[in-house]
């Protein structure tokens, strides 16, 4: 019963230790799409609300610019194309190149921007804490 046993074992073991392969490719990551192709126009970025990029971003990532607009952003940012928008605590809205980060224009309010601005081509809206809601 013995001899039985450990025969047993030796195969049961030897089954394991078959042909090495090599292991399976890693999987490619898609290529970024360009600048054009991914847009962010609104808070949680489409009419669903989902808040999920349609591109993933591909590691590893790296700053390529940064911006001070002069006060404090508390909504988040609109990105069309190469321009990103946003309101200021200060009562800006602030209009910045995508790719480089460069203020390309300013419009003043009387009061401060918490929310997200909407980009509905070709108009650009944005609440202020002045009771006005602008199209620009």
């Amino acid at each position: 019963m013995r001899a039985h046993l450990v025969i047993a074992t030796l195969a049961l073991a030897l089954a394991g230790c078959g042909p090495v392969s090599a292991p399976p490719p890693a999987p490619k990551l898609p290529p970024q799409p360009s600048v054009q192709d991914i847009v962010w126009p609104q808070f949680r970025g489409n009419h669903s609300l989902q808040g999920i990029a349609p591109h993933p971003l591909n590691p590893p990532l790296e700053l390529v610019w940064e911006a001070d607009v002069g006060a404090a952003v508390k909504g988040g940012a609109a990105i069309m194309r190469k321009r990103v928008y946003l309101g200021t605590e200060k009562g800006e809205v602030v209009c910045l190149n995508r790719e480089t980060g460069e203020r390309l224009w300013t419009f003043a309010t009387d009061g401060p921007i918490e929310s997200t601005p909407l980009v509905l081509e070709p108009e650009l809206y944005i609440g202020s804490s002045d009771f006005h809601l602008y199209a620009l």
